[in-house]
């Protein structure tokens, strides 16, 4: 019988991962990505070590992708100069779901949802993922063993174990690239001790108020971890065409009941936002290509109208460019 992404997916593995990462964040203080071990007893450094080289180096006998393919660091994502920048015999063009113009160009990827329903998605990064939980765009993966198990199926096996030599990772490799994915933080060093400029600081505050920000982004990673329409599918003004994209329901697939469901259709899980500095194009569409650009949207009529918005009662934002900019250095900061 073929294993599907899907199928394996849909359940949740019961596995027993060693590390325990500290889940601390903070201020960036540079833009170089990086994973810390800060804290860990030997035997779990040497698990996150493992889980580094199977994250950047084992194909599991599939088309000859990573994980670390798509997962580029310092980011820990994809943009469209990154696929530009490739050569033609890249693994990255292996993989049969995703040979497409909006792969090419767009950086997005197919993700077939059953029922013949396809979507494409932008490369979600993998910092902080400790605590964000449903993960990915619509919150298929209950937990970071789905996470492993659904991306190496999907991407890296091209949807399936079917072909002499692939196979799925085992209980040990998937409890080290737990502990890999689990020890990714934005960056290492001074996490929280350094001093805020003055526009960051005044950034903040608008966007604690007056932006409305922490509405869905608040606590420690700056997420609600829940699922929102904000409008952005509607996102005509943006810096990638979206217009030719299929209808994507987000988690309204998964939860017919959820947020926004009944007016839209359609939703998507809120990200955390530590080190989203470096981690553009931004939104699970990949339209806004810079983080003012991801301001400039909230303070649009589509997100004024949207169903997010409606439902919340946060109404237009009217902010003026300067402060646009300061959120903007806010969110730099990050």
């Amino acid at each position: 019988m073929r294993v599907t992404a899907l199928s394996i997916v849909s359940v949740a593995l019961v596995l027993s991962a060693c590390v325990d990462g500290t889940g601390v964040v903070g201020p960036a203080d540079s833009t170089t990505a990086s994973f810390t071990t800060a804290g860990f007893k030997q035997a779990d450094k040497d698990l996150v070590a493992e889980g580094r080289r199977l994250f950047f180096q084992e194909t599991f006998g599939g088309n000859g992708r990573t994980c670390g393919s798509c997962h580029i660091e310092p980011s820990f994502t994809i943009t469209p100069a990154d696929i530009a920048a490739l050569p033609p015999n890249d693994p990255l063009f292996n993989g049969l779901l995703d040979m497409n113009v909006a792969f090419v160009g767009r950086a997005l990827f197919q993700y077939p949802l059953g029922d013949g329903v396809v979507v494409l998605r932008a490369t979600p990064s993998v910092f902080n993922m400790r605590g964000t939980e449903p993960f990915l765009t619509d919150g298929r993966a209950p937990d970071l063993e789905a996470v492993v198990i659904g991306a190496t199926t999907l991407h890296l096996l091209d949807g399936g174990v079917d072909l002499p030599g692939e196979r799925l990772p085992n209980e040990s490799e998937i409890e080290a690239m737990i502990a890999f994915q689990e020890s990714v933080r934005v960056p290492e060093g001074n996490r929280g001790r350094r001093l805020m400029g003055k526009e960051a600081a005044a950034g903040q505050a608008l966007f604690n108020t007056k932006a409305a920000c922490a509405t869905c982004h608040f606590g420690g990673l700056l997420t609600d971890n829940s699922f929102h329409n904000t409008g952005v599918v509607n996102d005509t003004e943006g810096d990638i065409y979206v217009g030719d994209l299929p209808f994507d329901p987000g988690a309204c697939r998964l939860n017919p009941n959820g947020n926004d469901c009944e007016t839209s259709g359609a939703n998507f899980n809120t990200p955390q936002l530590r080190g989203v500095g470096v981690t553009g194009p931004y939104f699970h569409n990949n339209s806004r290509a810079t983080l003012r650009g991801v301001v400039e949207f909230y303070n649009s009529d589509i997100f004024a109208s949207s169903p997010a918005n409606q439902r919340l009662g946060i109404g237009p934002l009217n902010l003026t460019e300067k402060e646009i900019d300061l959120i903007t250095a806010f969110l730099e900061g990050m």
